[in-house]
């Protein structure tokens, strides 16, 4: 029987040289070796900005890890939504540029 890793975490490890990146890279390196386990790695699409350069990057550096990206849930109230969480992202986002 073949065995399954599901690891999850919301950053995107193409994104840069943080601790929890790094951190997160080694692991995944580490995940990479083993050829006869189906290892699939979980992320927020949202959460790390993926862009498809940095997916085909993802792709070309782990070969035999599974990458899935998840999408933020939807509230089921919009304006709950897009003042607790839309506005001030977009905010903060756009006050460092």
């Amino acid at each position: 029987m073949k065995k399954k890793v599901l690891y999850f975490m919301p950053d995107n490890p193409m994104s840069g040289n943080a601790g929890n990146t790094t951190r997160l890279n080694q692991l995944l390196s580490y995940f990479n070796t083993f050829e006869n386990t189906d290892i699939t790695f979980v992320s927020l699409k949202d959460w790390g900005l993926w862009e498809d350069s940095e997916k085909d990057l993802f792709a070309q550096k782990y070969p035999h890890i599974k990458l899935i990206l998840l999408d933020k849930k939807y509230k089921k109230s919009f304006f709950k939504y897009f003042f607790l969480y839309k506005l001030p992202y977009f905010l903060n986002k756009t006050r460092w540029i």
